[in-house]
């Protein structure tokens, strides 16, 4: 639309609604909405902006641009923070029943977007073949620690994803929430088992985009574009939930699997192979968080692992005492390196 547009075309019902949510995102919330609202499309939109009792000036930015782009730029300003009392689907519960268009995109509060043509790129192509709920694309992490980009490597080339694509889920390289614009008639309403993974009564912290596609895919088809479009801003954030770090990592990861268990009967068994793939999968790495070395080795055979993996794998089931030993001594070197500011990344889920 752009924005020589947007006060011109404020009347006009959108035909997509953006989602922008918000917390203490008074660094980047700026360059999230201009971003935006910088988008070239020959369609009106709206931009429904949630934020949930931010104790920064996140309000007060939003509440600008709502005085700039009356009807465009659209407030949910919460006085209490939902999520601590305990409302775990935002977008649900304040944001859906606001929306007015036909298509609905996402962008948290500090991420933003990189072509102006996102928006008009992905309307068309859903425009244009009926039989799409749901496109996405490539994209880029922007690391806050050091300003280094990269991109997620998604795909260099257009294609449409499958349901072997999304599971199991940790197999393969699927665009974030943050770069969807999906038919809001195909989304929502939806059973209660695809809106979120986790949260709840543990205080996890939910996802929702892997049910949210598997969804879509078992009723429509989902496109992927190669072109990289939007930036996703990886932070150094607080803790994920109640309890230390790898019981909440079990008690997820063990919600993962009831999902499963629960979408191969909803599916009538059709992805059985695959559901079974991804819960053999998460049943190895809640025996490796847990330290059950010689159980885990029965699952060993569903996922990658590099040589020393199979060797801390086997001496664990051997002897658990030097495995623990070993695996706390390399998160001792990655925590050392992460202040040093040392290339080599540990990965986090095999620590």
């Amino acid at each position: 639309m752009g924005k020589e547009k947007i006060i011109k075309e404020k009347y006009l019902k959108p035909e997509v609604s953006v989602l922008l949510i918000a917390y203490n995102e008074e660094a980047y919330i700026e360059q999230a909405m201009e971003s935006i609202l910088n988008q070239r499309t020959n369609f009106p939109f709206e931009i429904i902006c949630h934020d949930d009792a931010s104790t920064d000036k996140t309000p007060e930015i939003i509440m600008r641009y709502v005085k700039k782009y009356p009807g465009i730029v659209v407030p949910v300003l919460q006085k209490e923070n939902q999520v601590r009392e305990g409302k775990r689907n935002i977008i649900v519960d304040f944001m859906y029943p606001l929306v007015k268009g036909k298509y609905v995109s996402y962008c948290d509060g500090d991420d933003y977007w990189i072509d102006p043509d996102k928006l008009q790129k992905q309307y068309d192509f859903l425009e244009n073949h009926s039989d799409y709920n749901c496109c996405l694309h490539n994209f880029r992490f922007l690391y806050e620690e050091n300003g280094k980009q990269k991109s997620a490597e998604c795909g260099s080339s257009d294609r449409e994803i499958v349901m072997g694509d999304i599971i199991p889920w940790h197999s393969k390289k699927i665009p974030q929430i943050g770069t969807a614009m999906f038919r809001l008639s195909a989304a929502h309403p939806r059973p209660e088992l695809f809106y979120k993974i986790g949260g709840g009564k543990d205080s996890l912290r939910p996802i929702s985009d892997m049910p949210l596609y598997v969804y879509l895919a078992l009723n429509g088809k989902i496109m992927y574009l190669a072109d990289e479009m939007s930036v996703w801003r990886r932070r150094l954030r607080g803790t994920w939930g109640n309890g230390a770090p790898k019981d909440r990592f079990i008690r997820f990861t063990e919600d993962e699997i009831r999902f499963y268990k629960e979408l191969d009967a909803y599916s009538q068994y059709r992805y059985t192979d695959q559901i079974k793939l991804a819960i053999n999968q998460l049943m190895y790495h809640i025996c490796w968080a847990g330290g059950a070395y010689k159980k885990a080795q029965k699952y060993a055979g569903y996922v990658e692992l590099t040589g020393k993996e199979r060797l801390l794998l086997f001496v664990g089931s051997k002897v658990p005492g030097v495995t623990d030993t070993l695996r706390r001594g390399t998160r001792a070197v990655a925590e050392i390196r992460k202040v040093l500011g040392e290339k080599g990344k540990m990965r986090d889920e095999q620590i």
